[in-house]
């Protein structure tokens, strides 16, 4: 029972979010690095291997 009412909770939330602000980011942003996204800054950029 406790189960099915989080699961569904969970759900709604999430179908929410996905509608309305999104859940991912662009892919522009996941290839930049999102710790240049969202720091400005690269945290390693020795393990950079696209610029």
């Amino acid at each position: 029972m406790i189960f099915a009412w989080v699961f569904g909770a969970s759900l709604a939330v999430w179908a929410v979010l996905k509608y309305t602000i999104g859940i991912r980011v662009t892919e522009e942003e996941e290839l930049a690095g999102m710790d240049l996204h969202d720091c400005g800054i690269d945290a390693y950029p020795e393990f950079v291997s696209v610029k």
